[in-house]
């Protein structure tokens, strides 16, 4: 699996079987609220494009995206902090 699209899923999180996925390139969430991104997020280090879109996220960004070293695109599109 290359490309995986949680848009509309109404999820408060990102399920940790998601960050075992390590072939991801693409993760788009939306329509979330999100009490945070994981840490684990650094496990996908496949991804090149990060989209979060519409939903909205309480916490900050996760420093572990800075160590996703293939990713070119991150889409906070819509986000509410």
């Amino acid at each position: 699996l290359r490309e995986l699209d949680l848009i509309q899923n109404h999820m408060q999180t990102i399920p940790p079987v998601i960050f075992d996925m390590t072939s991801l390139t693409c993760l788009r969430v939306g329509g979330v609220v999100f009490n945070e991104i994981p840490e684990d997020i650094r496990r996908l280090t496949n991804l090149r494009v990060l989209e979060i879109h519409g939903g909205q996220l309480l916490e900050d960004l996760p420093e572990s995206i800075g160590e996703l070293q293939e990713l070119t695109e991150l889409d906070l599109e819509l986000v509410k902090y």
